[in-house]
């Protein structure tokens, strides 16, 4: 039985090809890192409040909830790029999008019920 050492998994070729990424996105992940930066610290600072847009405490929580997996989804999708899996990184993209729609979907009526959103608006006449 041959035992391979994880360390040399990887070819040269696939070490190139990971750096000359990374260098090539080096702006774009500054920029990422920043938005991130930014993001992490509203999440976290505490100070967060939400008055004047009609939101139950109980959609707020529900809402900061998906910004929060938003956000782990953002961080999984740059590690993803700078390891060259472009194809994951692209699913994680779509179950971000995912997570804004389901946001702004919560956000935008607020005043009425889960049941009632599920359901056709021709369908409840």
């Amino acid at each position: 039985m041959i035992a391979i050492r994880a360390d040399r998994m990887r070819s040269q070729e696939y070490e190139d090809a990971r750096r000359d990424l990374a260098r090539r996105l080096e702006e774009r992940v500054r920029e990422m890192d920043r938005m991130y930066d930014v993001a992490e610290s509203i999440l976290t600072s505490g100070q967060i409040r939400v008055k004047g847009f009609g939101l139950s405490s109980g959609t707020v929580v529900v809402i900061m909830l998906l910004l929060t997996k938003a956000l782990k989804t953002f961080r999984a999708i740059r590690v993803s790029t700078l390891e060259g899996c472009g194809q994951d990184a692209a699913i994680l993209l779509r179950a971000l999008f995912e997570t804004t729609t389901a946001i702004s979907w919560i956000k935008h009526a607020p005043s009425t019920t889960l049941s009632d959103r599920s359901v056709p608006e021709r369908s409840r006449k």
